[in-house]
């Protein structure tokens, strides 16, 4: 073996080991496995034929039937290269189809032409580094054209749909890399002609078709480590890594080999080695470095986004959990939209429960039932989705449909969120507003994001069902007792005036007794609505009883502070509580629900307590028995009443 035969060996070698790792791997499952998998078993075939051509140099009819075999590989290695480039993005192009149709109508034509002719028909040429395939041979003319022709105009295609297109940003990024691939493929083509014509570069167009070829199937299979800063980092810490170690152990080697021997200087030198550098922070340093020089910070806030995961666990409230995920995504991945889906009361779907950047129409439409077949591959797959592997993971025609539905909102990675292998709901991510790709990195720790997201999410909502009365869905009466002591307490020690509310609806069991306890549930959950509606933000509403309810009317400090007189204070908060009483009151006399074609209805007797936090020794107890008098009260009075308590009364 001469060092031209050597060199197509090792191209093939290459090529051989990137088809079988590609077979193992991950890729082969994607839309662009196949169409690779033939570019380089047809790059493998021409490398071989380039083999045989050197070694059998003397052996005529081995040569023949060698190159008739492998001849496949330099007939199709033109339009397989194509079709692979336009694979990503541009197929359906009608120019791009009639280039690869043309292309692969002219390798047909050639293999056709070389299985029906003889030796001396194929016009072998000799020279001093072996036969290469005479221009006046018709199949290598045929070739020649092919690649003069159409490789140089698809390639310019290429160039012309990938400013028209716009795709998402993984997929340009991979798109980028392949077309390269093909471009380094392409000049080792181009270099392969130049034996025709008498110039010796020793095959090395060869070397060239094996790097463009391993370069397609690393973007194939790590679409996600596409960032070329990630690349040139990964690649300088294994330099910086491995050299040393070289050094090291030749050192060690040397030192030792006169007094111990080969054999036990090398395995001495070998145990120092491992243990220095794989057992201390020698890689950890070597990475940091490398990265600060190549990224120069530029990924610092996945740190930032990994440190501010850890808050998530502390946040009881699911409202100011979901805001704080949300804007914590933003301000460190600069994401211009956001849904977080989760599930309704009745299990049967999933809404958008909170979001960024949508509009309220797309906020309403968009759903998800758990029957679809979109939800069903998430939970199956258990993985963070990017946009782009909808192909790999998903190729049913209802899983597409809903990616599509997520295309309002400019899809581009979906979080499943998992408590205790339960599927409890997903994160939808937008496109970043820097049109960079979500990298190796990013998709880590989103992972670990979502894992204490949904953990969080869930302790939330244990945490809402422990406090949340669940027929009206106000606060029920274990909650509301423990926020009335923090109420007064925190109004004696500011000297604040508190005022508690205590409604009962008139005549209940009547009620029960006429429409039912079905009706009476009903006519409850619509009550616990309408209190939350129209009472303030900073008010509480509480079940506690069976049709009784109480409100805490908290005071309103920014207003306070304009007014200097205490008294004025004390008496505009008790005004703001009587006219809270008023307005439930009438809103609920008002409230008229349809239940089983029966309108439903009733009023309510309200007693009404104030505290002006300068009492010491007063407590939510006695807080709870006032307002319970002014309540019984009311009932005295008549009914549908507002009785407001004092020391008088």
């Amino acid at each position: 073996m001469n060092i031209h035969s050597f060199i197509v060996f090792i191209a093939g070698f290459f090529i051989l080991c990137t088809l079988i790792f590609f077979s193992f791997s991950k890729g082969r499952k994607s839309y662009l496995g196949l169409p690779f998998f033939l570019t380089a078993f047809s790059s493998l075939c021409y490398c071989l034929l380039y083999f045989g051509m050197i070694q059998f140099r003397y052996e005529h009819n081995i040569l023949l039937i060698w190159a008739k075999f492998f001849s496949i590989g330099a007939f199709f290695i033109v339009p397989l290269l194509l079709n692979l480039m336009f694979s990503v993005s541009g197929r359906n192009k009608s120019l791009v189809k009639t280039v690869i149709v043309f292309s692969f109508m002219l390798g047909c034509a050639g293999l056709l032409y070389a299985f029906n002719i003889n030796y001396s028909a194929m016009r072998f040429k000799f020279s001093p580094w072996g036969n290469v395939i005479s221009l006046h041979s018709v199949p290598y003319v045929i070739y020649f054209v092919n690649a003069l022709l159409f490789l140089p105009v698809g390639l310019s295609l290429a160039q012309i749909y990938k400013k028209e297109g716009s795709l998402p940003a993984i997929a340009k990024k991979q798109a980028n890399f392949i077309m390269a691939g093909v471009y380094i493929c392409s000049i080792g083509l181009f270099l392969d002609f130049l034996h025709v014509f008498d110039i010796d570069v020793f095959h090395i167009g060869l070397l060239f078709l094996g790097a463009g070829i391993m370069l397609m199937a690393y973007a194939i299979n790590n679409y996600r480590s596409l960032e070329l800063d990630l690349i040139l980092s990964k690649v300088i810490s294994a330099i910086l890594f491995i050299f040393p170690v070289i050094v090291l152990h030749s050192l060690l080697t040397g030192f030792l080999l006169q007094p111990l021997g080969f054999l036990f200087a090398n395995s001495f030198s070998l145990i120092v080695v491992i243990f220095l550098f794989f057992f201390t922070p020698y890689s950890r340093f070597i990475k940091d470095i490398t990265e600060k020089i190549v990224c120069r910070g530029r990924y610092d806030y996945q740190n930032v986004l990994r440190e501010f995961t850890k808050n998530l666990m502390g946040i009881l409230d699911l409202e100011q959990l979901l805001d704080y995920a949300i804007h914590l995504l933003v301000q460190t991945l600069e994401i211009n939209k956001i849904a977080v889906f989760l599930q309704n009361g009745t299990k049967d779907m999933f809404f958008i429960k909170a979001c960024y950047g949508i509009d309220a129409k797309t906020q309403q439409d968009l759903k998800f039932s758990v029957q679809d077949e979109f939800i069903k591959q998430i939970q199956k797959s258990n993985k963070v989705i990017i946009l782009e592997e909808r192909k790999l993971y998903f190729d049913s025609i209802g899983t597409m449909a809903n990616f599509f539905q997520l295309g309002k909102i400019n899809a581009e990675v979906v979080l499943p969120l998992f408590f205790k292998e339960m599927f409890i709901g997903f994160i939808v991510l937008s496109q970043k507003s820097s049109g960079g790709i979500y990298n190796r990195g990013d998709i880590r720790e989103l992972k670990a994001f979502a894992a204490e997201a949904a953990i969080a999410i869930e302790n939330a909502n244990v945490y809402h069902d422990a406090i949340i009365d669940k027929m009206t869905r106000v606060f029920n009466q274990n909650y509301f007792m423990i926020r009335l002591r923090e109420e007064v307490s925190r109004a004696k020690r500011y000297g604040q005036p508190l005022a508690l509310l205590m409604l009962d609806i008139d005549s209940f069991k009547k009620f029960n007794n006429t429409f039912g306890y079905d009706a009476g549930d009903f006519f409850l959950e619509n009550l616990g609505v309408l209190l939350k509606v129209k009472l303030r933000t900073v008010d509480i509403p509480a079940r506690y009883g069976s049709e009784k309810f109480a409100v805490i009317v908290c005071p309103n400090l920014v207003n306070d502070k304009q007014i200097s007189s205490p008294a004025e204070i004390i008496r505009k908060h008790i005004s703001g509580a009587m006219t809270a009483a008023e307005r439930l009151s009438n809103s609920i006399r008002d409230l008229k629900v349809e239940f089983h074609g029966k309108i439903l209805g009733a009023t309510v007797s309200i007693g009404v307590v104030y505290y002006d936090g300068v009492d010491e020794h007063f407590n939510a107890e006695q807080f709870i028995k006032q307002a319970e008098v002014a309540l019984s009260m009311a009932k005295n009075a008549g009914r549908d009443k507002i009785i407001f308590f004092n020391e008088q009364n």
